[in-house]
């Protein structure tokens, strides 16, 4: 179950605000955003992940804050841009 999709919406409203060049009016939220995405990122391999038949998590984004640590491929793809 997921609750909410912050960094799929935060990385799009980033790309949005570098696309249309508001990125100086709008400097101090960006610099939110990017201390979220930042730490939003999965910083641990689920504990016996292979057991679960998971793959390594580390490094990679989720749909909602990192906290679950289900890495999302289109998440991670966003992020990195």
């Amino acid at each position: 179950v997921y609750s909410g999709c912050q960094c799929w919406e935060t990385a799009l409203i980033v790309q949005a605000y570098c696309a249309t060049g508001l990125t100086q009016q709008f400097g101090a939220t960006l610099r939110k955003a990017h201390d979220f995405i930042k730490n939003a990122q999965v910083a641990e391999n689920c504990p016996s992940y292979k057991s679960f038949y998971r793959e390594k998590s580390k490094g990679s984004w989720t749909l909602t804050n990192g906290e679950n640590g289900l890495p999302i491929a289109d998440t991670t793809a966003e992020c990195l841009k």
